[in-house]
């Protein structure tokens, strides 16, 4: 009984959202009748006043003819008008409702997708701080390590370490499809231009150059995890 009701209840509303998009009459509207029926009353009148100009004429039978006229055009009226809603009930309205709902449903759909892009990118940018916050650490012991340095052997190793560690920010970056910011920070301190070693005259000659190659990748990556916002 209950699953009864359930399904009167879901074909009740299927038919009331039918009538909710059923369209306009446009063949049959109600002034059409009224219009007919206005042009009838004025051709009978003037068929009154043709007799009278003319009493010769055969007199017009206007009760009779009006009423014969306005019961058939109200007739032939009903039927077409009933033709016409009930083919707008029966076809028209339910291919207008099932076209907004393929238009709702496609609308969803595209933010559902738009949602989980959205949460896929939060998620991905989530996994890309916490990867990074390391590395960034890194940025200052590998600074100190390079500043220490005591002689070429020192300094080599410092500069293997630099070399390793952007090695893995490339890597990161390229995994986070990021692939065009990771190029350009992998020709960030590929080549250190004399100005840019000249910010660094309070470093000693011999190892002024790898600080200065150092600080710009640090740079870089700070400049794209600004604009990234990661």
């Amino acid at each position: 009984m209950d699953s009864m009701t359930a399904e009167e209840k879901k074909r009740r509303d299927y038919w009331h959202r039918v009538r909710q998009h059923m369209p306009q009459l446009k063949f049959w509207p109600l002034y059409r009748l009224v219009a007919a029926l206005a042009l009838s009353g004025g051709q009978r009148g003037f068929a009154v006043l043709r007799h009278k100009w003319n009493p010769k004429s055969p007199p017009p039978e206007l009760i009779k003819e009006v009423v014969i006229f306005t019961v058939a055009t109200i007739i032939i009226y009903m039927v077409l008008y009933a033709f016409e809603w009930s083919w707008n009930y029966v076809v028209i309205a339910p291919m207008i409702m099932d076209r907004d709902n393929q238009e709702q449903l496609a609308k969803q759909k595209n933010e559902i997708s738009s949602l989980k892009q959205e949460l896929d990118s939060s998620e991905k940018v989530k996994n890309l701080k916490r990867k990074l916050a390391p590395l960034i650490n890194q940025e200052i012991s590998l600074h100190d390590r390079l500043l220490s340095a005591q002689d070429g052997a020192e300094l080599t190793s410092g500069a293997a370490a630099v070399r390793e560690w952007v090695s893995r920010v490339i890597t990161l970056l390229k995994e986070a499809d990021e692939p065009t910011d990771a190029e350009v920070f992998s020709q960030a301190g590929r080549v250190v231009s004399a100005q840019q070693l000249a910010e660094f005259h309070y470093v000693r000659d011999w190892k002024r150059e790898e600080v200065a190659r150092l600080t710009l990748y640090c740079r870089e990556l700070a400049q794209i995890k600004s604009t990234r916002r990661f």
